[in-house]
């Protein structure tokens, strides 16, 4: 929230009081992604999305970084800029949840990095690669 309230020149309580407003405002021609507990994705024309996935582990400094990698890598590979935002945000908030089932605190965001294999697999229905800190997973 607190990028998107200097973007949009007001303090953060605004944003939290009214994140739908807030994510259309950053959105009039484009695509827009707030992050927060459900994390909402607006697009001119569309209704905004909410996100159902997500866990704490995300409020670590760099994993929007990881966020807009995993948007800049589905956009590379053809999907609109709405479908790369929504996937990526239901993938970045998969791993979150993955990571934080596989320990309980400590993260960084090189952590959350790491478990987007094990969320796109889920996401595809196959098996599953360990995570750092999973019996048997990667250090």
């Amino acid at each position: 929230p607190g990028e998107a309230a200097r973007g949009l020149g007001v303090d953060t309580a605004a944003i939290q009081a009214d994140r739908f407003s807030a994510v259309q405002a950053l959105a009039p021609d484009d695509v827009a992604v707030l992050k927060g507990a459900h994390t909402l994705i607006a697009a001119p024309g569309e209704p905004v999305a909410i996100n159902p996935t997500g866990a704490a582990t995300l409020a670590t400094g760099g994993t929007g970084d990881v966020l807009a990698g995993v948007v800049g890598a589905l956009l590379a590979r053809g999907l609109t800029a709405r479908e790369a935002a929504i996937a990526g945000v239901w993938v970045h908030g998969r791993a979150g949840e993955l990571l934080a089932q596989a320990r309980p605190e400590g993260w960084r965001a090189s952590d959350v990095a790491a478990a987007l294999p094990r969320a796109i697999t889920g996401l595809a229905g196959a098996s599953a690669w360990p995570l750092p800190g999973d019996p048997g997973g990667a250090a």
